[in-house]
């Protein structure tokens, strides 16, 4: 069932930042990001975008579930942002479809190819 995932992640409210996972495995992960108004990361922002770095933050913790999947704790950590390429900024009321896949791994690291989607429209790619 993809909604025990989310137990896993060490971040608690409001830093936890995906809302549901609906794929997970060893290798990809697909989850939902719900850009609300009220959201306490969002109290200081007048113009209703979401900060671009706590999508970033999203998708990292999508990625730290795939490298996690299957293994008894542990909390995976982002050591790196390869790429990261912005095509707009994500607005209250937006329903953000996180994706990230794995790309290799070696040992307890791994690179991630990421992006998050508004429909049809990619917002935000690049490489963890």
């Amino acid at each position: 069932m993809p909604g025990r995932h989310l137990g896993l992640l060490p971040h608690a409210y409001p830093f936890r930042l995906l809302d549901r996972v609906l794929e997970l495995d060893v290798s990809r992960g697909v989850g939902i990001k719900n850009v609300t108004a009220g959201e306490a990361l969002m109290a200081e922002r007048q113009s209703g975008t979401f900060p671009d770095m706590l999508v970033v933050e999203a998708l990292a913790q999508l990625s730290g579930l795939i490298l996690n999947y299957d293994k008894e704790g542990g909390a995976a950590v982002l050591a790196q942002i390869k790429t990261m390429r912005f095509s707009r900024a994500a607005h209250a009321g937006e329903v953000l479809r996180l994706v990230s896949e794995a790309e290799a791994s070696f040992g307890g690291l791994a690179s991630f190819n990421v992006k998050a989607l508004s429909g049809e429209e990619v917002i935000v790619e690049g490489a963890l």
